[in-house]
């Protein structure tokens, strides 16, 4: 029988990968600009790519934030 945490884990989710906001803001079932608040606010970390061009929430970060917080991935 699966925890309630761990029905809210997409399988699909991969810890290495590194997701754009608008993938990062569908595994929380949330709208991109939230996404982008949470960063803004030091809620969700992120990794910057090389040179400045942006930024990525990886994967691992993804699962460490709902099982810590309780986020729901469905939200």
């Amino acid at each position: 029988m699966a925890t309630a945490t761990s029905e809210k884990v997409p399988a699909a989710v991969e810890p290495h990968r590194l997701y754009t906001y608008a993938e990062a803001a569908e595994l929380f079932g949330v709208r991109e600009r939230q996404v982008r608040r949470w960063v803004e606010e030091g809620k969700l970390d992120y990794t910057p790519l090389p040179g400045g061009r942006g930024r990525r929430i990886s994967g691992q970060q993804y699962l460490d934030t709902i099982l810590s917080t309780g986020v729901a991935a469905t939200a």
